[in-house]
């Protein structure tokens, strides 16, 4: 019972994000000003400079490696010193939202959609029957005055709606099932 107590208050680091690199899944932090960044749990310092238009010096580790970015702002192709590569980046907030996302294993499999934390339902985009693709916005909903889209998980035609629009929320409630 404590660890749910302390589930239901824990606070989202809004300057967390996690990268993904060359395979390698990278913690990146971003400091108040937004100017300083360090990776992995603050180890390793780095400094960004902008030297164009989407060009940056990038220092990090007695190093220094000139990046080339296009995309954004999940996935962005990158030259690295000359050499292509792809970057992925997660919020913290994005990475606990798709933990509360439960999906089926096999096509046609109900898949459930509850709410990440106690909130009040600002909005619902989609309707029964429809059909919906990874990555569209299926419900809002409003948290600590922040709010929050809940994304579809993958393809499917949503098959239930559990909440509307001024209805509050808790933590694991069901807001639609897919299809």
């Amino acid at each position: 019972m404590e660890e749910h107590a302390h589930a239901k208050h824990a606070r989202i680091d809004v300057r967390l994000y996690h990268v993904m690199i060359g395979g390698r899944d990278r913690e990146v932090r971003v400091d108040d000003d937004g100017r300083s960044v360090f990776l992995d749990n603050g180890n390793i310092p780095v400094r960004i400079e902008s030297v164009g238009e989407r060009s940056y010096s990038v220092h990090f580790e007695e190093q220094a490696v000139r990046v080339v970015a296009v995309g954004g702002p999940s996935d962005y192709h990158l030259l690295v010193n000359g050499k292509r590569c792809t970057l992925k980046v997660e919020s913290e907030r994005s990475r606990l939202l798709k933990r509360f996302v439960k999906t089926g294993e096999t096509i046609g499999e109900e898949r459930e959609v509850v709410a990440p934390m106690p909130a009040l339902v600002v909005k619902v985009s989609v309707a029964v029957g429809e059909k919906v693709r990874t990555g569209q916005g299926l419900v809002v909903l409003e948290a600590m005055k922040m709010e929050n889209e809940i994304r579809c998980p993958s393809d499917g035609v949503v098959h239930e709606i559990s909440v509307k629009k001024g209805q509050a929320v808790e933590k694991g409630e069901l807001l639609m099932k897919l299809q």
